[in-house]
């Protein structure tokens, strides 16, 4: 939230951080924190970000186009 914040933003992507690379593994969003904050749950700050978050998170090729990516 705290970064969401800083940058005025509504999401975070979550990666995982390899050798050389890093890949997309989740995302946080505003709706994921309210859900979160909606269950009442005192403990919910101590839930792992990896339990939070919205998954799996669908990507494309930088280069491919929007036409290509939605037709099946």
């Amino acid at each position: 939230m705290q970064i969401m914040g800083e940058h005025k933003i509504g999401c975070v992507v979550i990666v995982e951080v390899g050798d050389a690379d890093m890949k997309p593994i989740g995302i946080i969003t505003e709706r994921d924190i309210v859900r979160i904050l909606g269950e009442l749950e005192p403990w919910s700050n101590q839930k792992s970000l990896r339990t939070m978050m919205s998954k799996p998170v669908i990507t494309i090729e930088s280069t491919a186009s929007l036409k290509k990516r939605w037709i099946r």
